[in-house]
């Protein structure tokens, strides 16, 4: 397996206990490795969504106006210098050049959505299995 060179993390700094990702290149294109915890049972979703991103070419069923309005996007796009919404803003990224920007807009669509509408075969397991299996990512 190629070495997997970190790029940054998106969510909180302890992902597999608290809701987070690692966004990742291992030598063939960065990836967001995002985990979704139930502390009470114990247990995460894990989910490894690849860049270029399909689902920001899959957009016609979100409702992007409504992601925009819950992650504040008027006033991100005043601070980032653009003028335009946030659909065409996903669309027009380079996910190679910029992944933490398109993990970012990945993790905003999985926080109003649900992970489960975007990843539909995510990978279940305990918390100390995750952080076993993911430790040079999480470690």
């Amino acid at each position: 397996m190629a070495k997997r060179k970190i790029i940054g993390h998106v969510g909180d700094a302890d992902p597999v206990e608290h809701w987070g990702g690692v966004v990742y290149d291992a030598g063939y294109g960065p990836h967001l490795l995002y985990f979704q915890s139930y502390d009470a049972e114990g247990r995460t979703m894990v989910s490894v969504y690849d860049f270029p991103i399909d689902n920001f070419d899959r957009s016609d069923w979100y409702d992007w106006d409504a992601v925009a309005s819950y992650i504040g996007w008027d006033e991100i796009s005043i601070n980032l210098d653009v003028d335009m919404g946030l659909k065409d803003y996903a669309l027009s990224l380079d996910c190679e050049k910029h992944p933490m920007v398109c993990a970012s807009i990945y993790e905003s669509l999985g926080s109003y959505y649900g992970f489960g509408e975007l990843d539909t075969y995510p990978r279940e397991m305990s918390l100390e299995d995750a952080e076993e299996v993911y430790e040079s990512l999480v470690g």
